[in-house]
């Protein structure tokens, strides 16, 4: 009896440490910040210009600050790659509002990729709120054509200005996504309604740069005054080099264009606040991706950290001008 009583003491100790790992080993080997040449707009090493964008392709990064990795425990997996989805050219907005998406709006989102998801939820889920959230981002624009050639020398200094933008997030969209190989996807869609990428028309370009060449400065974003997002752009775990590269492998059938813009990804104090624990459990029981919807929304219908009707959002960095756009509710 006693040697049964061990066997089971034992076969539980060794789930318990399964599951340990499991839920925490994502946090075990966390990537550390990029190795950079700072330059600094304060230091003269550039000059800030008047831009008017007009990309073919936006480019986004996921997942490229430490801190934002610990909130999003349930997309990261220890040595992955960043998430590299496209945003809607259409999200661009230098205008002073940006508009909260109606219920239609996100179904009519979920319908571009799985109309059977969509109607699911149109005929389950009564209280449908966008989760509407803001990520202050350091963003890239090509001052030239790319090639993977080029980026494959050692020697190689990309072209590019760096300008300040505010990608901002439905997150009930990307709760939805199903698989690993759908994320990019469902990150892209999340991001692409119109006026969802809040620009001022400026941007910042380097005298001299060089392959590790980044904008060190600091990013915030404010909501109605209060600070919710402060952290230097030294903090990045990628080159801007090598965040291209990344693009390349991920679009092998895409160019890079002179014009093209590229979102370096946010840092951590996004409205978004599961503890990583329950995100890791989540994907570690595989939920359904309606189990996780409604558990999401259940959570957060009362969050007031996202963004609604009336509110202000302010991203800013040192040397540059703040954008400020008010949300309002759809037509």
């Amino acid at each position: 009896m006693k040697t049964v009583s061990i066997t089971i003491l034992l076969a539980v100790i060794l789930g318990a440490l399964i599951l340990a790992n499991a839920l925490f080993q994502p946090f075990m080997s966390l990537p550390v910040p990029g190795d950079f040449e700072c330059l600094s707009a304060q230091a003269g090493h550039g000059e800030r210009k008047s831009w008017e964008f007009r990309p073919r392709h936006i480019f986004g990064m996921g997942l490229t600050y430490a801190g934002h990795i610990r909130e999003s425990a349930g997309i990261y997996k220890t040595g992955m790659r960043p998430p590299v989805f496209l945003k809607s050219a259409s999200a661009l907005n230098t205008e002073n509002t940006v508009k909260l998406p109606s219920r239609e709006d996100l179904l009519n989102q979920w319908r571009t990729v799985d109309a059977g998801f969509a109607e699911q939820v149109q005929s389950k889920v009564t209280d449908l709120p966008a989760l509407m959230d803001y990520e202050v981002e350091l963003g890239l624009v090509l001052l030239d054509d790319i090639s993977r050639a080029q980026l494959r020398d050692p020697a190689f200094a990309p072209n590019i200005g760096f300008f300040i933008a505010n990608d901002i997030t439905a997150r009930t969209i990307v709760v939805a996504n199903e698989t690993d190989a759908t994320l990019n996807q469902y990150l892209g869609l999340s991001k692409s309604f119109p006026g969802f990428l809040p620009v001022n028309p400026e941007i910042w370009v380097p005298y001299v740069a060089t392959p590790q060449s980044l904008l060190c400065t600091e990013l915030t974003t404010r909501v109605n005054g209060e600070v919710r997002q402060r952290q230097k752009t030294s903090d990045l775990i990628y080159t801007p080099k090598e965040m291209l590269q990344f693009i390349t492998e991920a679009y092998p059938d895409m160019e890079l264009l002179k014009g093209d813009l590229v979102l370096t990804g946010t840092p951590a104090g996004i409205a978004l606040q599961v503890p990583a624990w329950k995100q890791r459990l989540s994907q570690v029981v595989n939920l359904d991706r309606e189990t996780k919807l409604a558990i999401v929304l259940g959570n957060n219908l009362e969050n007031d950290r996202f963004l609604k009707a009336g509110d202000r959002v302010t991203v800013g960095a040192t040397g540059f001008s703040e954008k400020t756009v008010q949300v309002i509710r759809a037509d």
